[in-house]
């Protein structure tokens, strides 16, 4: 099966993630790097195609998340995120500091 990324992956310093556990586990992972559709975990064994519950602390964003485990490589694993609970521009915001999050508007010309 080929995967291919809509978003390019951005390294991002200081970024977890905690997969909720039927058991009540949860262990704290290493975000090695993040874009808007997925992330690459290290550490994190889980078989390809399980679906996950997932929490995304940085500093200036703590997200909640819907995703399936996408790939592995070694100890690293690619999840693949189909629905984030928070705006779309708060992770842009993550990936690129200068992302304007400002909102829009529309001037009238007389």
């Amino acid at each position: 099966m080929l995967h291919f990324r809509r978003s390019a992956r951005v390294d991002v310093p200081g970024v977890s993630l905690t997969v909720e556990a039927p058991a009540g586990d949860s262990v704290r992972h290493r975000v090695r790097n993040l874009s808007e559709g997925g992330m690459l975990v290290e550490g994190l064994e889980l078989p390809v195609a399980q679906d996950l519950v997932l929490t995304v602390d940085a500093p200036e964003l703590h997200a909640t998340a819907r995703g399936h485990v996408a790939h592995r490589t070694g100890r690293d694993t690619g999840i693949a995120v189909d629905r984030w609970n928070v705006p779309i521009e708060d992770v842009r915001a993550l990936l690129d500091p200068q992302f304007d999050t400002g909102e829009l508007y529309v001037a009238e010309w007389a």
